[in-house]
């Protein structure tokens, strides 16, 4: 029963050092670093690697689904900013959350809408994982040009895309 306690008592310790280890490496930087070397594939099938805009630009990363009618409205507004700011150091990105299956309506929303985002598809849901644990949609984070999380929000209500350009005016500013 000793030989028990011990052994279990050693891996709880083992495995509380390894946990604090690995809370320290996910902190901003760790966390920068993780995201910088993630990459999703875009609706044509093309990889596109975050750490390309992370730390060089304001990135907007909006977590969507096609069942949801809060996030289609969001993604319509940004699209308008995005407009707006062309020539900015801002990326929008429309990371869209439904499963495989789903890709062709994913496709038909955005010719039908005539979405200008990229739309990056996490049919894994990593990215989602680990930006947005509870899974919540709509859902966006905002990533500094430092490549530092400065922002997050879940939820949308018309009205909100004030908010979301008073934040994203601020931090391109910074």
């Amino acid at each position: 029963m000793r030989r028990v306690i011990k052994t279990f008592c050693c891996f709880y310790c083992l495995w509380f050092l390894v946990g604090c280890e690995s809370l320290k490496s996910q902190g901003k930087t760790g966390e920068m670093g993780a995201l910088a070397r993630m990459s999703l594939k875009d609706l044509d099938g093309r990889w596109v690697y975050l750490g390309d805009s992370l730390g060089k630009k304001v990135l907007f990363l909006s977590f969507w689904a096609t069942w949801c009618g809060p996030c289609k409205q969001e993604l319509k507004e940004l699209a308008k900013m995005q407009k707006a700011w062309k020539g900015k150091p801002i990326q929008f990105l429309a990371v869209n959350t439904d499963p495989p299956a789903s890709m062709g309506r994913v496709r038909a929303f955005v010719r039908r809408v005539n979405l200008p985002l990229t739309v990056l598809m996490d049919q894994g849901s990593r990215l989602m994982k680990q930006l947005n644990p509870k899974g919540n949609l709509p859902f966006y984070v905002i990533f500094d040009k430092k490549g530092t999380l400065v922002d997050s929000h879940q939820g949308y209500q018309p009205g909100d895309e004030a908010q979301i350009k008073a934040k994203l005016l601020r931090f391109l500013q910074e």
